[in-house]
């Protein structure tokens, strides 16, 4: 089988458990994104939490997230001093599997096209893909001008070729999510979701969806319109070219790609690791 370009493959026809994969231009499975439907602790989203119990031997604490869910914090990444009974806001960076409970941070990050905004926080940062001296010198000194106070900033991959009008349109837009989430959390008296990321598909185009992919293939007629929406979110400069669109059934996609439901499962069981190096990311 022989590959030329890379693309994006997104078997989205099973609205219970989507899959999208990540094709090198060799045809290797590079990355896979599944969603789950029966796994609400998806990673970043962000809930107001009680605190359960705290496990001082374990310096962790067991929060309750509202609607039966649970997950585990660990108390040693902050400074703050926690108490059972309070609440406080969490963002879930290890969903829940084989019984046991998602993991939970105090530190929540917000993330855009080219950046991620990090409240409480003084960080600024440069994605280590960036590996130019001088344009990382230049962002860094950006993101320190345009950085909103009481947030940190790191610069992701994806700025490179945008403005400083750019930047700070999405930092405005990620100060305005946040402070939705926090009024959403002040008005609220028990354990509750606040904000849960955009789906599947949104959320893997926003992050690889750039010059270095030649084609989106999915299984799904109705996604193929919802790309083309997602697609025109994307800044301008940054999609300067036109992607081509390929439909074709479950069966052939699977067939010709490899990204059916007994790959995945042989992956997650260990069963394919010695053929290819693969990233698996469960999320919703």
């Amino acid at each position: 089988m022989q590959f030329s370009s890379k693309k994006i493959v997104a078997n989205l026809i099973d609205k219970e458990e989507q899959r999208i994969a990540i094709l090198e231009t060799n045809g290797r499975l590079d990355e896979i994104f599944i969603s789950d439907a029966e796994n609400p602790d998806s990673i970043g989203a962000i809930y107001k939490a009680k605190i359960n119990n705290i496990v001082k031997g374990m310096n962790s604490a067991f929060l309750d997230l509202g609607d039966g869910q649970t997950a585990f914090l660990y108390l040693g990444e902050t400074h703050e001093t926690f108490t059972q009974g309070q609440h406080i806001i969490v963002q879930i960076v290890k969903p829940a599997v084989k019984g046991k409970v998602a993991r939970a941070t105090t530190k929540i990050s917000l993330s855009s096209h080219s950046l991620v905004l990090l409240p409480g926080e003084r960080t600024v940062g440069v994605s280590k893909n960036i590996t130019d001296d001088e344009k990382r010198v230049a962002l860094h000194k950006l993101a320190s001008k345009i950085r909103p106070k009481g947030f940190g900033v790191i610069i992701r991959t994806l700025a490179l070729d945008v403005t400083e009008a750019d930047l700070s349109n999405e930092i405005d837009k990620l100060v305005h999510r946040w402070q939705e989430i926090t009024d959403a959390s002040a008005h609220l008296t028990h354990p509750a979701l606040l904000y849960r990321e955009s789906n599947l598909l949104e959320k893997v185009l926003k992050k690889y969806l750039s010059n270095q992919f030649d084609e989106i293939v999915t299984d799904d007629e109705s996604s193929v319109e919802e790309i083309k929406k997602i697609y025109s979110k994307q800044k301008e400069k940054q999609l300067d070219k036109n992607y081509p669109f390929t439909k074709m059934s479950y069966r052939k996609l699977a067939r010709k790609y490899g990204v059916s439901h007994t790959l995945i499962m042989g992956i997650i069981n260990g069963k394919n690791r010695n053929k290819e190096n693969y990233i698996i990311t469960r999320t919703k």
